[in-house]
């Protein structure tokens, strides 16, 4: 029996994400080598053996460019939610979503963006541009999924993901994991998912299992 061979579109697809990463990985590289260093389209197409008008096949911006991880996560979700059956409970939900985003798309580029962003002048700003458009594509997926909600509440979800998911960037970067030198994807990961959970929860006091031995 003969194997089966990629498709014409399976390879193409599978160029252009390779394409899309090198593109991505080369602004990050750039900017953690030299933050004081403007960044431009033709640094980063130059550092990814890609032309100018390639680069701009694939991002607008140099800033598109360098938040993408942003995007790619949030777009990952959002495939992702659509895998999750429809009888799912919400937060359970979102957090499948985003567990199997995060399988996706990597979170060690997200971490790395979140880490380098603030270091670069040119940059600062920009970061809330690309959280804002990640909202308005969860508000649309939410809207799709949950008819029942209005465009507020679907709003008022998404925004709260993002907040979610904002929160645990900022303690992967400030808190306890970064002082003990963990600063691993998989560290992020467990933060983002703790806090989807804590939400599910409604913020429940967390009972000590050896108190309630006693």
């Amino acid at each position: 029996m003969p194997l089966n061979r990629p498709t014409e579109d399976g390879r193409r697809s599978r160029r252009t994400r390779e394409t899309r990463e090198r593109i991505v990985d080369s602004a990050l590289d750039l900017a953690a080598e030299d933050p004081t260093a403007r960044l431009t389209a033709e640094r980063i197409a130059d550092r990814a053996g890609v032309s100018r008008r390639t680069f701009f096949n694939y991002f607008p911006s140099v800033e598109a460019a360098f938040f993408a991880p942003v995007q790619l996560l949030l777009h990952a979700a959002v495939e992702q939610l659509e895998q999750v059956p429809a009888d799912a409970p919400l937060l359970e939900t979102l957090a499948r979503a985003m567990t199997g985003a995060a399988e996706q798309e990597p979170l060690d580029r997200l971490g790395r963006c979140a880490d380098l962003g603030p270091r670069l002048p040119q940059l600062r700003g920009s970061d809330l541009e690309q959280w804002e458009a990640a909202d308005a594509v969860l508000t649309e997926a939410f809207e799709d999924r949950y008819p029942h909600l209005t465009s507020f509440e679907a709003r008022c979800l998404a925004g709260a993901v993002i907040g979610t998911c904002r929160a645990a960037l900022f303690e992967w970067q400030h808190g306890p994991e970064r002082s003990r030198g963990d600063v691993s994807a998989a560290a992020l990961h467990d933060l983002i998912q703790t806090a989807l959970t804590r939400v599910a929860t409604g913020f429940a006091p967390v009972v000590d299992a050896s108190e309630t031995q006693n």
